[in-house]
């Protein structure tokens, strides 16, 4: 440390007092007395008159120029980082419910539709109901128009389906509801119900019920009802009704009925 010490007041000498300055004495003399001082201190006060003379060398030499080690560098304080505030987290995207099919929801295109469900025109084209038969399927209650639906089920080689379906429609709507359809009373409509009873009780086809609903007279049609009786074992039912038919309205109205095929296409 001595010699160290030394050099470095060397220097200082140096810078301070040029040769043949008039103030060496003195300056040397404070010199000399720092040097005794620094070499004679001890721990803390040592590095404490060291940092000073350190001090001095920077004023004399600038930062470059000085020997000494410096007073140590504070250490940086590590200034902890404010740790960056969670972000929210993203909007949950809302579940898109599939669209539910209520009661008065229409069926989407293409999906089957059960027989007993479809709408009114989809079920007349099926029978290819002619418009008076439209009419009456329009004017039934919703009772009854379901059970008609459910239990009208014509047989294959049925000609008049519409005729069949009217006859079916309004006896079914005056046994639920003990009214004639539309409020009723007429003549007309009284022997459409007998004409469906009767059907039913023989069986008859399409055919036949239309050659029943061509007679304008009902007296004829009274007397076709409570008289035709079949031998047993008749196969062709529905053809015999309508040969006695024709006879009947022969001889009680003194004129031939008229062909209900002819009458509608001819």
């Amino acid at each position: 440390m001595e010699s160290r010490i030394g050099q470095r007041l060397a220097n200082l000498e140096a810078e301070l007092l040029p040769a043949g300055s008039t103030g060496a004495g003195g300056v040397l003399a404070r010199v000399g007395r720092l040097e005794e001082i620094l070499e004679g201190a001890q721990g803390e006060v040592a590095a404490g008159l060291a940092r000073r003379l350190e001090n001095l060398e920077v004023l004399v030499f600038g930062v470059d120029g000085a020997d000494g080690e410096g007073e140590p560098e504070e250490p940086e304080n590590d200034i902890p980082e404010t740790p960056a505030e969670p972000s929210a987290p993203p909007p949950k995207r809302a579940k898109v419910e599939p669209p539910q099919r209520g009661k008065g929801a229409a069926p989407a295109p293409g999906a089957w539709t059960p027989r007993g469900h479809e709408d009114l025109a989809t079920y007349a084209r099926r029978f290819g109901f002619n418009r008076d038969a439209v009419r009456t399927l329009h004017e039934l209650p919703p009772h009854v128009l379901e059970n008609v639906k459910h239990n009208f089920t014509p047989k294959p080689d049925t000609k008049d389906v519409s005729a069949l379906f009217i006859s079916f429609a309004r006896s079914c709507h005056l046994k639920q509801t003990g009214m004639r359809l539309g409020g009723q009373f007429s003549q007309e409509a009284i022997m459409q119900d007998a004409i469906h009873e009767f059907a039913q009780r023989w069986n008859l086809n399409g055919d036949a019920v239309a050659w029943l609903q061509k007679l304008d007279l009902p007296q004829v049609l009274e007397e076709v009802v409570t008289t035709f009786a079949p031998n047993a074992g008749t196969n062709d039912v529905s053809g015999k009704l309508i040969s006695f038919t024709k006879s009947v309205y022969q001889r009680r109205s003194g004129k031939p009925l008229q062909d209900p095929w002819q009458w509608r296409y001819g």
